[in-house]
């Protein structure tokens, strides 16, 4: 075996272990916000969306928070179950939801993600202590984990950039339309856009990527990150699952929308005087706020579409 090779399967082997605890800190963090969410939580979420402005921007608000649209998805299908909130005020959230999950795009562009050892070892130092201190602790300390395990992957991948079978690779496949599949598959796969998009930024930042493949990367995670949604409501009752299929029909509705100028938006978004991690993720905020407001102005056409798609 080469040195080469041998430093090559090594950097592999830990952007896989930085993927981990990504991984691992995306879905604690989930985990830990939402067992810190009361009844009363609950009970304003429900309030909130009963103006579909208002639902719009608490979906993409309570994404931030939790990191993930996936996460938000299930609970609005468990608020439904309950009987917390109506159909039409799940819609809200989700296209809302949409929105709030270009946060992680956001702080990995601008390299947010250099503090994450800072971060998961204060979140460390909290969870050692008593009462609402352990409690926000736990949660720094999860969140410190999806930026760490992201600077990792970053620090493993910059040296495989300069491989020739990456560069001969990856960089020569700029079809965006091919990695808005890859997108959706990896989506599928790890059942989180978050992850996807956090790679997409990583993986241009490191010159793995072309910007137009990274663009459609992003892209495609928006149909991919459904299926958590789908499969958490099909033992549900009519409500949940049409708010699976309105999760779906939505993100999937808004890469079907965009597909055909996949490219010439990457273009258009390349003309933006900032560098190209930034524009990724001002491209996948744009993408994700133009879909969420037509759906939103569009909302009485979409609900009654989701109804004829699942009937009584």
């Amino acid at each position: 075996m080469t040195p080469e090779l041998a430093a090559a399967i090594k950097a592999i082997g830990l952007a896989i272990t930085g993927l981990a605890l990504f991984l691992y800190g995306l879905d604690h963090f989930a985990a830990q916000a939402s067992a810190m969410a009361t009844d009363r939580t609950r009970r304003i979420l429900a309030a909130l969306t009963k103006n579909r402005v208002l639902g719009m921007a608490t979906g993409a608000i309570t994404t931030a928070l939790l990191q993930s649209s996936t996460s938000v998805s299930v609970i609005v299908v468990g608020l439904i179950e309950a009987g917390t909130i109506t159909f039409r005020q799940a819609v809200t959230l989700i296209i809302g939801a949409n929105i709030g999950t270009t946060i992680t795009t956001q702080l990995v562009a601008f390299k947010v993600t250099e503090w994450g050892g800072v971060i998961l070892a204060v979140g460390f130092l909290l969870s050692l202590l008593h009462g609402r201190a352990r409690n926000t602790g736990k949660l720094a300390f999860y969140f410190g984990f999806v930026f760490f395990g992201l600077s990792m992957i970053a620090e493993q991948m910059a040296p495989l950039a300069s491989q020739p079978w990456v560069k001969d690779g990856l960089r020569l496949i700029t079809d965006p339309y091919t990695f808005v599949a890859a997108g959706l598959i990896l989506t599928i796969v790890v059942q989180s856009s978050s992850v996807v998009t956090g790679l997409a930024v990583v993986m241009l930042q490191a010159d793995i990527l072309s910007f137009d493949a990274s663009v459609g990367l992003v892209i495609g995670s928006n149909a991919g990150t459904t299926i958590t949604t789908w499969i958490a409501s099909h033992s549900k009752g009519l409500e949940a699952r049409r708010a699976a299929w309105a999760h779906i029909l939505f993100n999937v509705g808004g890469v079907v929308l965009f597909l055909p100028f996949v490219a010439l938006y990457a273009q258009a978004l390349a003309l933006i005087p900032v560098h190209e991690s930034a524009q990724l993720a001002i491209g996948h905020a744009l993408f994700n706020i133009t879909t969420a407001v037509l759906a939103l102005l569009l909302l009485r056409f979409f609900v009654k579409l989701v109804e004829k798609v699942v009937p009584r």
